[in-house]
């Protein structure tokens, strides 16, 4: 007999997806969202400074179960026009999606300081 394959899912906004996973901030609920899906898909509580190396983590995650990311143009969103470009983007893509995370897959969680001294030491020198 097969094992059955251990799994969480949750369903999250276009935006949110889209947000996670291309770094262009189109989120209705801008920051928030993005706290809320990489929160759980690391199963974490980040930092602010711990956002761009879980987002690293997810992007191929959500690009591999959502192959439309790809069709997403996102050049020239702008404070003035996400709005209208979120309704684009949900009548193009349907308005949620379910996140699907595997029991494999795994995020390296780093102590908050680990972490910062990972990202201040990645600074140039007098900075």
């Amino acid at each position: 007999m097969e094992e059955a394959i251990k799994m969480r899912q949750k369903v999250f906004d276009v935006g949110d997806i889209l947000t996670a996973a291309t770094g262009i901030l189109v989120a209705e609920r801008h920051m928030a969202a993005v706290y809320d899906i990489l929160n759980w898909m690391t199963q974490g509580s980040l930092f602010t400074h711990q956002l761009p190396r879980a987002a690293a983590w997810a992007e191929p995650i959500l690009r591999a179960q959502f192959p439309w990311i790809a069709n997403a143009n996102m050049t020239g969103i702008t404070p003035e026009n996400h709005a209208a470009r979120l309704a684009e983007f949900r009548e193009q893509f349907g308005a949620t999606h379910v996140v699907t995370m595997l029991e494999s897959d795994v995020y390296g969680h780093q102590g908050p300081l680990e972490s910062l001294a990972e990202v201040v030491g990645s600074q140039p020198e007098g900075r």
